[in-house]
């Protein structure tokens, strides 16, 4: 039947039934492939949760200006991005920055749609997806996360 390719995802950590969640290391992935797919083996280092150094131990909800908010951080390593994204009821964004610079300025063009009000701000550290190959395979990618910290603010 014509349709979309085939898509797998497996997903390891906290839900996985395991009890072993992926943090701060490096982990080896193999599979012994199959009748579509061949055998691949393929390692990737899970990132530790950064310390965010302005989002611990403030009040329940922090406000953002809209002339620009900067995140910091503690730790990160190489081949680690941080994530930064926002809501609020009418628009959202998403930054990315090097886990290694420590720090991230949102720009006031992204918070000034952000309207005035309550939202959320969520930080996250990801590790670069490494390319897995094997046959029978169009492309196929290995990456980890960190649980994501989401704080109440007010975008201002």
């Amino acid at each position: 039947l014509p349709g979309p390719p085939a898509e797998y995802v497996a997903t390891l950590g906290f839900n996985d039934g395991l009890q072993n969640p992926l943090i701060g290391g490096t982990y080896a992935f193999s599979g012994a492939g199959g009748k579509d797919v061949g055998a691949f083996t393929a390692t990737l280092k899970f990132p530790i949760q950064e310390s965010f150094t302005n989002l611990q131990g403030g009040p329940p909800s922090m406000q953002i200006s809209a002339s620009g908010q900067t995140i910091t951080w503690t730790g990160g390593a190489a081949g680690q991005f941080v994530t930064i994204s926002g809501t609020d009821p009418y628009a959202s964004f998403a930054c990315n920055a090097p886990a290694t610079a420590g720090q991230f300025t949102i720009p006031s063009y992204v918070l000034v749609p952000m309207g005035s009000g309550a939202g959320t701000l969520t930080v996250q550290v990801s590790a670069y997806p490494q390319s897995v190959s094997a046959t029978g395979l169009d492309a196929a990618f290995l990456f980890g996360f960190v649980e994501p910290q989401t704080v109440n603010v007010t975008y201002y």
